[in-house]
């Protein structure tokens, strides 16, 4: 059953013909695979082969009308009308990370308190670049979307911002996905902060609107002006601010143009590309 992958859409489903065409577009150079609708609007995928599912999971998001289909990977015992869709697949930056943090194993480490780990990217695996390093996650839909992580340094810890990589939509009041904050039934979130453990405390000293506008507008665009976005303070918008924002989402992927694997040969083709690192932990 490796190769099912079940999936769902944040709010009404487009019907079954929509899905198929689309996706047949997206996954055309991939392989063959089928797709049926299940209750509760859950889609079941069968793709032809183990290598293709990997890449319909790692590469996404895939957006049909403007809504993202949510893949989850097959599981035992799967009830579609008892189910509710509490994870998601994403790639997450991490922002001015310690050199140490980069090999592999430290930086799984890291990236395990945000998520469950699928996949290291090969261009950081290489260090090909080091803006950020990217990973991709299972990230829980059900928890507010996490801003940062603590690492240690020595005799201390210094805060590391993330950003997340083609979210839906999510409310800025609680961080929840799935929902704005004009819809949002909980209570303004906090003014501070805090380190996990240490009781460590942040402040506001910065306007909320002035922060969402200098990173809404990175958030918006892509390649150079994305790049500009990296050399920006982030950690004013990531740890001074309280409240959730346009800045924790970027809509493009820099590395995706020319993808760099072991050997120095770019793939155009996802399904070609190098899984480097990847996690294969079945549930």
């Amino acid at each position: 059953m490796q190769t099912v992958v079940y999936g769902k859409f944040l709010g009404r489903a487009p019907p079954l013909g929509i899905v198929r065409e689309a996706l047949s577009r997206f996954w055309a150079d991939l392989g063959e695979f089928t797709v049926a609708d299940m209750p509760n609007g859950f889609f079941l995928i069968r793709c032809g082969t183990t290598e293709m599912t990997e890449v319909i999971l790692t590469e996404g998001p895939w957006s049909i009308n403007g809504m993202v289909l949510h893949l989850i990977r097959w599981r035992a015992h799967f009830q579609p009308s008892l189910e509710k869709l509490s994870t998601a697949i994403r790639w997450v930056r991490f922002l001015n990370l310690p050199t140490e943090y980069w090999e592999p194993e430290p930086l799984d480490s890291v990236a395990a308190s945000i998520g469950r780990v699928i996949k290291i990217d090969d261009t950081t695996c290489i260090q090909d670049r080091a803006k950020y390093a990217r990973v991709c996650l299972e990230i829980d839909l059900t928890r507010p979307l996490e801003r940062g992580v603590w690492v240690n340094t020595g005799r201390s810890k210094c805060f590391v911002p993330i950003l997340y990589e083609k979210l839906p939509v999510f409310c800025y009041n609680c961080g929840i996905v799935g929902h704005g904050a004009i819809n949002c039934t909980k209570g303004v979130s906090g003014s501070r902060l805090e380190e996990t453990g240490t009781g460590q405390q942040v402040s506001n000293p910065k306007g909320k609107e002035k922060v969402a506008e200098e990173a809404g507008t990175s958030a918006r665009n892509t390649g150079p002006q994305e790049e500009r976005m990296q050399d920006q303070p982030m950690e004013e918008a990531s740890i001074r601010d309280p409240n959730f924002g346009g800045w924790m989402t970027v809509q493009g992927n820099p590395y995706r143009r020319r993808p760099v694997v072991p050997g120095g040969v770019p793939h155009n083709n996802p399904s070609q590309r190098s899984r480097a690192y990847i996690k294969h932990r079945r549930h």
